[in-house]
């Protein structure tokens, strides 16, 4: 029998007690020993530090082998649907708030890495469902006039329009009027002579200034059916206009 002596214990072991990857001649003992100790004294230096980056490690290994291994993806799936079946049927109420809050975390995550994306699709869902879509704007309406909190909600949403605005200096009213000579006093969407709005091409919230460059009149309902869309938007909806100076000024951004 070949026999090799481990440099920490000082014993003659069998080769099969000593791992060839790990490259040095210690015992697979003393190896895990040192090993043990070594992440003992990292976690009492930083636990925090250490703690955070076993777990990128692991959530990087793991990831890999999700991208890698469909027979690893289709276990790790079946277990994750077995812990979400367990924890409704134990506390459903606690599983629904925490579902909520998982999907508001990835929603504002997902949101941050692409802030138009779940906008487009809510405008193509309304236009896909407009009567579901006008049946939950009543329901909000509703909701807007019966819960505080989601009132509160709505006036924060505009508090941040009204502080983008205050960023620009104030219109002038005489350059309002010049704009709006300009078009005739004709909304610039539908053509029509109606009570005029100040409508932003490029709306604020993608980005677009609150200058006489990205301004233009529309009526109420013109400008209500824009929403946030952008003039490239604007083409899947026929009965709006893209005039050449809306093009113009989106061509300018």
């Amino acid at each position: 029998m070949h026999l090799r002596r481990c440099t920490d214990c000082d014993i003659e072991k069998p080769l099969d007690q000593f791992s060839r990857a790990s490259g040095t001649h210690k015992c697979n003992p003393c190896r895990s020993a040192a090993e043990k100790a070594r992440v003992a004294k990292k976690l009492a230096e930083d636990p925090e530090g250490f703690r955070a980056k076993r777990r990128e490690i692991g959530n990087r290994c793991r990831a890999n082998r999700l991208a890698t291994d469909p027979e690893y993806r289709r276990l790790e799936n079946e277990k994750g649907q077995r812990i979400r079946a367990g924890a409704k049927e134990r506390d459903p109420e606690r599983f629904r708030e925490m579902q909520r809050g998982y999907r508001a975390t990835q929603t504002a995550r997902l949101h941050a890495l692409n802030p138009h994306h779940f906008r487009d699709v809510a405008n193509a869902w309304r236009r896909k469902n407009p009567d579901r879509a006008r049946e939950l704007a009543r329901e909000s309406y509703r909701r807007l006039s019966a819960d505080p909190a989601f009132r509160v909600k709505v006036i924060d949403k505009s508090t941040r329009r009204q502080r983008t605005i205050a960023k620009y200096p104030p219109m002038e009213p005489a350059a309002w009027f010049a704009l709006c000579e300009e078009h005739d006093h004709r909304c610039a969407y539908c053509l029509r002579r109606e009570p005029l709005t100040i409508e932003h091409v490029i709306p604020l919230c993608r980005g677009g200034a609150h200058d006489m460059t990205n301004i233009v009149p529309a009526c109420a309902s013109c400008n209500k059916s824009k929403g946030a869309n952008g003039p490239i938007d604007l083409l899947l909806k026929p009965r709006l206009l893209v005039t050449r100076r809306m093009l113009a000024a989106a061509a300018s951004h």
